[in-house]
């Protein structure tokens, strides 16, 4: 998981953590890939605005490495937009838009729940 927000990363971290994955996190785009080749994730997350390297930018450093090239990809922006939806499904990642309001919490945690049962599975899907 990838993100400049040290709470998104904590919280998003512990919410998917308590559903059973373990979860690498890293808030510094530029050595993410390098984190990423050593973990070799499942799925990654990723933000779309970061400080120096932007979302789509590791996506491209992503695809580039052998052994991440096909690693599901999950692009999570505040800026819940047609554009970026379409960038991400033309870079062939998944979209899923931060929650802007508490209000957004519940859809969310669903969308996440439901990306990570359709990416990477458990063996035993306890989920509830």
């Amino acid at each position: 998981m990838v993100d400049d927000s040290p709470v998104l990363l904590k919280q998003l971290g512990s919410l998917i953590e308590a559903w059973g994955y373990e979860v690498s996190m890293c808030s510094d785009a530029v050595s993410a890939v390098e984190k990423m080749l050593i973990h070799k994730p499942n799925i990654i997350f990723l933000d779309l605005n970061m400080p120096g390297t932007n979302g789509f930018e590791m996506i491209k450093q992503i695809r580039r490495q052998p052994e991440l090239s096909t690693t599901p990809l999950v692009m999570i922006t505040a800026e819940n937009n047609v554009a970026n939806n379409f960038r991400a499904k033309w870079a062939s990642c998944k979209f899923l838009g931060k929650p802007k309001s508490t209000n957004e919490t519940a859809e969310f945690r669903q969308q996440l729940r439901s990306l990570l049962r359709e990416l990477a599975p458990l063996s035993t899907d306890t989920l509830v």
